[in-house]
């Protein structure tokens, strides 16, 4: 699911065992378990974005649902 939330803020929601990912500018804010890795891709193109747009991916915390997806973010530097 893909949610706008306000401005260019944008929720989404890989699946049931994933974080919320919150996507604003060149922005992720948590990336997920990465256990969903297709679903989030398309996720991404529903927004016309994909992994390597992200210069950053801010972890909340380092639980596996949060910070488990880090890497598929490819050009970003984690947080």
């Amino acid at each position: 699911m893909i949610k706008k939330i306000t401005g260019d803020i944008v929720l989404a929601q890989p699946s049931g065992l994933d974080s919320n990912i919150y996507l604003a500018g060149d922005t992720a804010i948590d990336a997920g378990s990465g256990l969903n890795f297709t679903r989030l891709q398309d996720l991404l193109k529903i927004m016309k974005k994909t992994l390597e747009d992200w210069k950053w991916v801010v972890n909340t915390h380092c639980h596996f649902d949060h910070c488990g997806g880090d890497g598929y973010f490819f050009n970003a530097q984690i947080a």
